[in-house]
């Protein structure tokens, strides 16, 4: 059976960080997961926090595996290195202050035949009125990531702009045409609320010229930067 090594970077995460591997370990497809690889953008109080969970979740998470980035390179270098460092069929990404409801793995992989790049439905953790559709939280065949290039090394929008990309190929990006299967956390210290790389801030707006001249210059193929400055936590 085809198997998922799911990724997650992890910055300023240690309010988090616990709930979000416990809705891994409770997942009802828990069987599809090859591996969960987690990498720590140079954050050590986050590796403190880890230092204090570790052993639990090495019981209960298939291939856990924790990576401490020495320097801050951000999400998107992180996400590149954690996916060159597995070798299942699919690639699962997803952010260390998101929660999974049972049901998330087992919806996405049930999907894996009809698109390439796939997608789902999210809450607001906190809030069950409506409903918008993951862009950091997607599954992807690993043929379709590497040919790709991977994301590229932007702070922020890099995301979007990877599923750009994917459709430009002639990729199949698509959503799970489900009820909402993860929560996400909107925070003062995330990509999307954060000053330097909030939907207002200057950097985000240069990241969004700079994908629309990619697409003008139908840019679809990304260096697939990825870094070897980490090392391996092992208590």
């Amino acid at each position: 059976m085809s198997k998922i090594d799911i990724i997650i970077p992890a910055w300023n995460a240690v309010q988090w960080i616990d709930t979000c591997l416990k809705s891994i370990a409770t997942q009802q497809s828990k069987h599809v997961i090859k591996s969960v690889l987690l990498g720590i953008d140079a954050c050590e109080v986050t590796l403190k926090k880890i230092e204090d969970i570790y052993d639990v979740y090495k019981q209960r998470l298939p291939g856990f595996r924790v990576l401490y980035f020495n320097n801050n390179v951000g999400p998107y270098i992180v996400r590149n290195t954690l996916a060159g460092l597995g070798d299942a069929e699919y690639i699962a990404t997803f952010d260390a202050d998101d929660e999974m409801l049972p049901q998330y793995i087992g919806t996405l992989y049930s999907y894996r035949k009809k698109f390439d790049v796939i997608r789902c439905k999210q809450i607001r953790a906190g809030n069950l009125d409506g409903t918008q559709n993951s862009h950091g939280q997607i599954l992807v065949r690993r043929t379709v990531f590497e040919s790709l290039g991977g994301y590229r090394e932007w702070r922020c929008a890099a995301d979007s702009e990877f599923m750009d990309r994917a459709k430009r190929q002639g990729y199949f990006v698509g959503v799970a045409r489900t009820k909402p299967i993860m929560k996400r956390r909107g925070h003062p210290r995330s990509l999307t609320q954060h000053p330097d790389t909030g939907r207002q801030s200057e950097m985000r707006s240069k990241y969004n010229t700079l994908r629309k001249q990619s697409k003008m210059k139908n840019d679809n193929i990304a260096p697939y930067i990825k870094t070897d400055n980490y090392y391996e936590y092992k208590p």
